[in-house]
C-alpha cells in the first residue's frame, strides 16, 4: 500500500480487512468510519527498516494490549481489541466507537 510507503519508506502486504469502527462526531466532521486492517507480523527488525517523516511520526515500538491502555484513547483501545477478535475469528467485525455493533 503506498500509505505505508510514503510514511516508512517501506513496502508492506495489506491484509484482510479486519474492523470497520463508525465513529461520532470527529473533529470538524459530523462522523468517521475507520478502517484496521491485518498488517502482518511486524518485529523489532521490520520496526528497524522504518524511516519516519520526522514532522509526522516520533517513532514506532511494539506493545502489548496491557501496555497501551493508558497511551491511546478509549476508542482506540476498544478497537484494536476488536481486530484482535476479528484476527482469531477469520472475520470482519462491525464496531460502533471501538464496541461490537449488534
Amino acid at each position: 500500500m503506498r500509505l505505508f510507503e510514503e510514511e516508512l519508506g517501506l513496502r508492506l502486504t495489506v491484509g484482510d480487512l479486519l474492523v470497520v469502527d463508525w465513529v461520532p462526531r470527529f473533529g470538524i466532521w459530523s462522523d468517521a468510519l475507520h478502517f484496521v486492517f491485518d498488517g502482518g507480523l511486524i518485529t523489532e527488525q521490520t520496526i528497524g527498516k522504518f524511516v519516519f517523516q520526522p514532522a509526522e511520526i516520533r517513532g514506532a515500538t511494539l506493545a502489548s494490549m496491557a501496555e497501551i491502555r493508558d497511551h491511546v484513547r478509549p476508542s482506540m483501545h476498544r478497537r484494536l481489541g476488536l481486530a484482535q477478535q476479528a484476527l482469531s475469528s477469520r472475520s470482519t467485525l462491525y464496531g460502533e466507537f471501538g464496541r461490537l455493533a449488534k
